[in-house]
């Protein structure tokens, strides 16, 4: 997703009620949030911090991929790939990190997490129940 178009792709996940997805939103608290806030307004929720850059975090500073990238001057890293979650829905994720942060590879880290569903709430416990 990219400028504008962010909000619509959002819009068609939330109309879709997946309970996960994966994937490049270009949104992030820092970058474009529109997206990703209509996200979080609608029941969903990352399962990464919103600390975790995965858009040329400081290590690929140097990468030409990103410098000067989007148009923004300087070093700048964002947290824009995501896994998303449906709150309440009975899943759960661990083991959230991110992966392939070589910079000749890609100007994104990969994303992953241990993903779950419980068939009864119930059964989940606290600590792995998204349910605000």
């Amino acid at each position: 997703m990219y400028g504008i178009t962010q909000i619509d792709q959002a819009k068609d996940v939330v109309s879709e009620k997946p309970d996960v997805f994966v994937g490049d939103l270009n949104s992030g608290t820092n970058y474009q949030p529109e997206g990703l806030l209509h996200l979080e307004a609608n029941g969903y929720g990352p399962v990464l911090p919103d600390s975790t850059q995965t858009w040329c975090p400081p290590s690929h500073f140097d990468f030409q991929l990103c410098i000067n990238a989007g148009g923004l001057t300087g070093p700048y890293s964002a947290a824009i790939d995501h896994i998303m979650i449906r709150k309440c829905a009975g899943v759960y994720a661990f083991r959230a990190h991110t992966f392939n942060d070589q910079p000749e590879v890609s100007d994104h880290l990969g994303v992953g997490a241990v993903v779950g569903k419980f068939f009864h709430a119930s059964s989940l416990s606290q600590r792995y129940q998204y349910c605000h």
